[in-house]
């Protein structure tokens, strides 16, 4: 926030990062916080903790946007500092690759330090995933010293220390120590056989084999081979791998994502993913899944039903974790709450419902607003008494949202200070601040598919001359598609590996698909940290041409991937009222600055049909289409 005396100090009323939130206010929504603080004591066993699991999930809610809900978890997280594997989880797109979007965002979490800002973590502190593999083999390795399988002159003091802080074993201990002695483990014939007994000695069910997990945390964790660490994390994403690297990494034949698989058995594939990491969890630290934003799930029937289904799954099957849904109350009763199943219904506790801001919580926001200016103390009095703002908003109301209290300010201090900046921000400064919000955390830029899957279908809504809708494949999925009014079809599928066996069995589904459907092509976004398709691959040549004909991939450079996710995040913003403006009009004034996004679309290679013999006719129904 700019801090010249210019700036309207009631500005920023909407939390953009949940690891910088604004100091809480005296008595604002302290029961609901430690009401959540509660619920996660129950899972805080002893380490390793053994199926700590809760019987429900929670349910935030407030009257209308703007009562802090954001703010309650970033408090709550901030309370749990180095206790809890926060996950932040996006509202998926697809019903069909719910567990795959979900799955992602897990992944992408714990591959990354925690955020600096919390107190004791350093930049250069190893990822979260990186701390999960050094507790596992931690616990495990303690396990075998106790049992006398390793042998220690002193096993209990060396199983002791193992366990009481593995955190600062690997963070303080030479990393190459602790890569000789774990990969040392795995050249004794027995010692990989024995760790994989304790994991079911502790009871672990694992859906993936056990020798693939702890081959995958040990390559990631101590191999200084790069790509083998990279496909680590595509084996944990449910994407597929090359034999080669899965056999340099240990992972079994059997437990290989396959290049083929529908969508239907990734999906399921990363549920079982899912699952497994909470059970992992055990080792190290709870997660806590938050869903916010569900206000999206409102738009589709589909999308509000596959929600409920995933709670209740949660809530079922998941050990170690706790799931916290936010959502404003109207939206909530509405468009999500009467798709859910009883049995949905029956997972969620008693929601958790915010308080207004009364008129001394107010007073004191108000002040500590306007000394963060670094206006002057009488300036502050001036304002408080000659706009009188506490009167002129609590006049008839003994409390009101946060970000109302706020925008009012804001008003006020517009006519109170004609040297400050205008309240009202055009879309240009909106989008400007949510672009800067973007480029300020470069992790933002990751691929990830319910962005994409709402620029090309919910964006594109209204562009002239084109039809949007979804169509369903074989396969379950539902994937947007645009028809030209000559009667050309583009339709839009995900892929995030780099893999060149999936690439092939992308090329030989596209290419039926286009061979049964004229006029048509399937197109790709793909963002700047994945690698070019294809690259020295021994499919390249087939690729390549497939290219001009009728696979259309798009390579969005750093700006353009900015500015959509940048984009993405204003509109959400509107969906959820966090911002004075329609939905509708945000996409309105967003759909013509990417023009360049829709000329690429439409460009070559040619709607397919013109350079390529293609047969005749249309099957109708489903679309034969089962990618990803």
């Amino acid at each position: 926030m700019d801090n010249t005396p210019f700036q309207n100090p009631f500005r920023d009323d909407i939390v953009f990062d949940l690891s910088r939130i604004e100091p809480s206010i005296t008595g604002l929504n302290n029961a609901p916080l430690q009401a959540l603080l509660s619920e996660f004591s129950l899972l805080n066993h002893p380490i390793p903790r053994h199926d700590a699991k809760l019987g429900h999930a929670l349910l935030v809610t407030s009257p209308q946007a703007g009562y802090g809900k954001s703010h309650l978890m970033g408090r709550f997280f901030k309370e749990l500092n180095g206790q809890a594997i926060t996950v932040f989880i996006r509202p998926f797109e697809d019903p069909a690759s719910c567990w795959k979007s979900i799955l992602d965002r897990i992944v992408h979490g714990l591959d990354a330090p925690e955020p600096c800002e919390k107190e004791g973590h350093t930049a250069g502190d190893p990822s979260l995933l990186d701390a999960l593999a050094y507790a596992v083999f931690a616990h495990l390795i303690a396990d075998l010293v106790e049992t006398g399988q390793i042998p220690s002159p002193s096993p209990s003091e060396t199983a002791r220390a193992l366990r009481e802080a593995p955190r600062q074993s690997y963070k303080h201990a030479p990393r190459a120590q602790w890569a000789r002695q774990i990969n040392g483990l795995f050249q004794h014939p027995e010692h990989p056989l024995q760790l994989v007994r304790r994991l079911k000695v502790r009871g672990l069910d694992l859906t993936a084999a056990p020798r693939a997990w702890l081959r995958v945390l040990q390559t990631y964790a101590w191999s200084d081979n790069e790509a083998l660490r990279e496909s680590c994390l595509d084996w944990l994403k449910g994407e597929s791998i090359d034999e080669d690297s899965a056999k340099a990494i240990g992972i079994p034949v059997w437990d290989i994502p396959r290049p083929h698989a529908s969508m239907g058995q990734v999906n399921e594939l990363c549920k079982g993913r899912v699952l497994d990491l909470c059970q992992l969890a055990g080792f190290y630290r709870p997660f806590i899944f938050c869903f916010d934003q569900t206000e999206n799930y409102g738009k589709d029937p589909l999308l509000a039903r596959a929600l409920g289904e995933v709670v209740q799954v949660l809530t079922d099957q998941a050990y170690h974790q706790l799931t916290v849904l936010t959502a404003n109350l109207d939206p909530w009763t509405k468009r999500i709450r009467l798709h859910w199943e009883e049995a949905h219904q029956a997972r969620l506790g008693l929601p958790m419902e915010l308080d207004g801001l009364n008129r001394q919580q107010a007073e004191e926001l108000a002040y500590r607003r306007l000394l963060g200016t670094g206006i002057s103390e009488h300036a502050v009095q001036s304002f408080l008494e000659h706009q009188r703002p506490l009167n002129a908003l609590f006049g008839e109301t003994p409390c009101m949202g946060v970000r109302t209290f706020l925008q009012g300010c804001q008003r006020m201090w517009a006519n109170f200070s004609a040297l400050s900046r205008p309240s009202a921000e055009s879309f240009e400064d909106l989008l400007r601040r949510y672009i800067d919000r973007t480029e300020d955390r470069t992790q933002r830029l990751v691929y990830d598919r319910d962005i994409l899957y709402w620029v090309v279908y919910d964006l594109a809504q209204g562009l002239s001359g084109i039809q949007v809708d979804r169509v369903e494949t074989r396969s379950g999925l539902f994937l947007p598609r645009w028809r030209t009014a000559t009667q050309h079809q583009i339709l839009f599928s995900f892929e995030a590996s780099s893999q060149w066996q999936r690439w092939q069995v992308i090329l030989e589904r596209t290419r039926n698909f286009c061979l049964s459907h004229p006029k048509s092509k399937v197109v790709y976004l793909r963002t700047p940290e994945q690698r070019p398709v294809p690259e020295d691959w021994p499919n390249a040549q087939e690729l390549e041409n497939a290219k001009h004909h009728f696979l259309h991939i798009i390579e969005l450079d750093s700006g353009e991937a900015k500015e959509i996710y940048a984009a993405y995040a204003l509109y959400s913003d509107a969906v959820q009222k966090n911002i004075p403006h329609a939905p509708e009009s945000v996409a309105a004034f967003l759909r013509p600055r990417f023009h360049t996004l829709w000329e690429r679309v439409l460009q070559d290679p040619m709607i397919a049909g013109l350079s390529y013999p293609f047969r005749s006719g249309s099957r109708g129904g489903k679309v034969s289409l089962a990618l990803v």
